[in-house]
Order: C-alpha cells, then structure tokens, then sequence
C-alpha cells in the first residue's frame, strides 16, 4: 500500500530475545506516508488496561526519552500481558493508522 509503514519491537535489556514485565522496548520505525509517525503502545491483563505509552518516532519530536517504554505501571505490578502497539500519525485533529504489531510481554 502506497505511505504506508512499517515497524518493529526492538528489545532494549533483553536477557533472553524475549520482552519480559519490567524490561525496556523502542520501536524501529519506517514510513512514507508522514515525517511524523507515532507509536502508541497499550498492555491489558485478563482484558484490563494495565499499560499506556506513545512516543513520537523522528528526529525533532520533543519528548525523545519517551521513546524507550518501560514495561511496568503502577496497574501492572508482575507478570504478563498481551499487548497491541499501534503506529500513526496525526492528520489535522484525527489520527490515521498505519499498522498495528501484537506483542506477547512474558513475566
């Protein structure tokens, strides 16, 4: 599809090749379609939001140190959880998708 991206998990302190529960993630991001791409990233345990992150993935963004995400919160204390991270861009006051990657966090 054409300015559509692309987008992967990159572990930061992996011990294993695996995202573990207390552990860092960035995203590696690739897109035509903005100069401008987002990554929003949302954990759930049994159905229930325990984690919300988003980041601006480009040179200028203003808050870069969001960019590493860590896998933790005061809802989410141990254990793991199914995640969905979504890459995006803003289009006046709408968001348009690009591409979702599903995420499995071990404990």
């Amino acid at each position: 599809m054409a300015g559509a991206g692309s987008f992967s998990l990159v572990l930061v302190n992996t011990t294993d090749g695996l995202p573990h529960w207390g552990q860092q993630v960035t995203f590696k991001v690739s897109t035509t379609a903005t100069t401008e791409p987002h990554v929003s990233l949302q954990c759930r345990q049994g159905g229930v939001l325990v984690y919300s992150a988003q980041s601006g993935y480009y040179a200028s963004y203003p808050w870069p140190w969001t960019q590493v995400m860590t896998l933790s919160s005061s809802a989410w204390t141990g254990g793991s959880a199914d995640c969905v991270a979504t890459l995006y861009y803003f289009s006046g006051t709408s968001t348009v998708s690009l591409g979702t990657l599903s995420i499995t966090v071990y404990p």
